[in-house]
C-alpha cells in the first residue's frame, strides 16, 4: 500500500515539477523557481521536498550568461578571461580556416580558367593546322588536275581537257564555298551559345 501511495504522489509531484520547470533566464530566476516548486508539493512531502532541491541549468549560444561568467571568476579568478580569450581565439582560428579555403577556391577557378583558355588555344591551333592541311591539299590536287589538263591540251584533246579543268575548278568553288558556309555556321552557333 505504501509503494502504491508514493507512486501517486510523486507521479504528481513530477508533473507539478514539469509544468513549472522552463528557461530560467538567470541566476535570480533559479532561487524563485526552486521556490515555486517546493511550494506546489503536496503538504505531506514538502519536508522532504525542502530537503532535496535539483536543478539544472544550461545556456545556449557560444558563450555562457554574464552571471554564469561571473560565477565561475568567484570560484576560480581569471577563468572567465580564459574562456573568452579560448572562445575568441577560436573563433580567429576559424575565420582564418574559413579565408584561407575561400583563397585556394579562388585559386582553384583561376587555374581551371587558365586551363580552358590554354585548350581553346589548342583547339584553335589544330582547327588552323588541319585548315592549311586542306588548304596544301586541295593546292596539290588543283595542280594534279591543271597538269592533267594541259596533258590533255598538248594531245589535242580540248573536249577532255576542258572537262578535267572544269570539274577540277567547280569542285574547288564548291568545296570553299562548303566550307565557308559551315564555318559560318560553327560561328553562329558557338555565339548563339555564348
Amino acid at each position: 500500500m505504501n509503494g502504491n501511495s508514493n507512486d501517486a504522489s510523486s507521479s504528481v509531484h513530477d508533473s507539478r515539477v514539469g509544468a513549472l520547470s522552463g528557461a530560467i533566464e538567470s541566476n535570480d530566476d533559479i532561487e524563485s523557481t526552486a521556490e515555486r516548486i517546493i511550494e506546489s508539493v503536496p503538504v505531506e512531502l514538502k519536508a522532504d521536498a525542502r530537503k532535496l532541491v535539483m536543478l539544472a541549468t544550461g545556456f545556449k549560444g557560444p558563450t555562457p550568461p554574464p552571471a554564469v561568467l561571473e560565477e565561475y571568476e568567484r570560484l576560480v579568478p581569471g577563468s572567465a578571461k580564459r574562456f573568452l580569450d579560448d572562445y575568441f581565439q577560436q573563433k580567429s582560428a576559424e575565420a582564418d580556416h574559413r579565408r584561407g579555403l575561400q583563397a585556394k577556391q579562388l585559386e582553384y577557378n583561376r587555374e581551371a580558367q587558365q586551363m580552358a583558355h590554354e585548350a581553346r588555344i589548342r583547339w584553335m591551333e589544330t582547327v588552323n593546322d588541319s585548315r592549311k592541311r586542306g588548304q596544301r591539299f586541295a593546292l596539290t590536287v588543283a595542280l594534279v588536275v591543271a597538269g592533267a589538263g594541259i596533258i590533255a591540251l598538248l594531245k589535242d584533246q580540248a573536249t577532255a581537257a576542258a572537262v578535267i579543268i572544269g570539274s577540277g575548278i567547280a569542285s574547288s568553288i564548291a568545296a570553299m564555298l562548303l566550307g565557308h558556309f559551315k564555318g559560318k555556321q560553327k560561328n553562329s552557333e558557338s555565339t548563339d551559345g555564348v
